[in-house]
């Protein structure tokens, strides 16, 4: 399908930033506890409040696709309606209370969540893989070095999601170890800290976007290559997520959210333009032309960017319950849960109904 790709105006940022609980909560506009009606008095399926969990930067069509292409599917979004955090616990706290609608985060991370008791459902994929690499400096040349003592590995907090793409990648590459068996981590929660200690010497091995291996590489020349995530990982990923009540009572918000997305994604992967000038608008500076061939080359070649709902399929919920249950992230229970406990597919359902009904 065709879609122009300059249908917003260019604008630097697209978000707002910040991490602490009381600021997001002004950002973002209470939703209220009382169901609404799904469409406003124009007869327009209503913009969705959402929190992101992390940095846009990565996530270019995913993120912009609600604003960009709702309108394709009914929906009036909002790009102030979409705010961006540096946590996943505190975009949970606003879905939680009621002050987003739509949060992003890790598979493992959420299925936490739930085991928590919280009545939260995953409803749209994100990116099932990553376009990122577990990269090493100095003298750390192979991924099977992180087991040495005098190499730190910097990672996330348990359940987030560096420690869940760790685990995929020592499971593909045959390593019998999760991240809580190394001997020295350093859990850094942003992605510049991560950076930061890799560039300062502090860590050696980190996962890192193309985006932030492109500024290590400016400040370091000693930079390796220890896994390309997407051949190594095939996971849930990232997703959208909501509460079960709010899934519910917006079946028609949700399918058309889930729709644009999916929508920017084909859209992204059929016109490197269209994903350049995207991230033009997203980041200042502009990032580098090279580095963007380089996320789009390896999104359209391993399809990181979904443009069907295969990462959600049951399948690949199990192996993700499995992987995260041997890393110690959840506990055993976990594989007691049902597919419908931890997935409303049906908004994703309807999704794909809307986008063959373009065509």
């Amino acid at each position: 399908m065709t879609v122009s790709s300059n249908r917003s105006p260019r604008t630097r940022a697209w978000v707002v930033t910040t991490g602490a609980v009381a600021l997001a909560t002004t950002l973002v506009a209470c939703s209220g506890s009382q169901p609404q009606g799904q469409s406003d008095d124009s007869g327009k399926l209503r913009s969705v409040k959402v929190a992101w969990s992390t940095s846009g930067d990565a996530y270019v069509p995913q993120s912009q696709g609600p604003w960009r292409f709702g309108e394709m599917f009914g929906l009036d979004q909002k790009r102030d309606d979409i705010t961006e955090l540096s946590s996943h616990a505190t975009a949970v706290q606003l879905l939680l209370s009621n002050r987003a609608e739509v949060v992003t985060g890790s598979f493992t991370a959420f299925v936490k969540t739930i085991q928590e008791g919280h009545n939260i459902r995953l409803f749209c994929p994100i990116q099932g893989v990553l376009t990122d690499e577990v990269v090493g400096t100095g003298d750390v040349t192979t991924i099977e070095q992180v087991t040495d003592p005098n190499v730190s590995v910097a990672v996330d907090s348990p359940g987030g999601l560096v420690d869940h793409v760790f685990n995929h990648v020592f499971a593909s590459k045959g390593l019998d170890i999760v991240v809580a068996d190394l001997p020295n981590v350093q859990i850094l929660e942003d992605g510049g800290l991560r950076l930061a200690a890799l560039a300062s010497g502090e860590a050696q091995v980190a996962v890192l976007d193309p985006f932030e291996l492109a500024q290590l590489q400016k400040q370091r020349d000693d930079v390796h290559t220890l896994s390309v995530v997407a051949e190594d990982m095939d996971s849930v990923g990232f997703v959208y997520a909501a509460t079960k009540e709010w899934l519910d009572n917006n079946q028609d918000r949700a399918a058309a959210f889930c729709a644009s997305v999916l929508e920017a994604n084909e859209v992204a992967i059929d016109d490197i333009a269209a994903y350049t000038e995207w991230s033009n608008e997203a980041m200042d500076p502009d990032p580098a032309a090279e580095t963007l061939e380089v996320n789009w080359s390896r999104a359209k070649e391993f399809g990181v960017w979904p443009i069907d709902i295969e990462t959600l399929s049951e399948p690949t919920v199990e192996t993700d319950l499995a992987i995260a249950v041997k890393a110690g992230q959840l506990n055993e229970s976990a594989l007691n849960l049902k597919y419908e406990d931890i997935v409303d597919i049906r908004p994703a359902e309807k999704a794909m109904e809307l986008i063959n009904a373009q065509q």
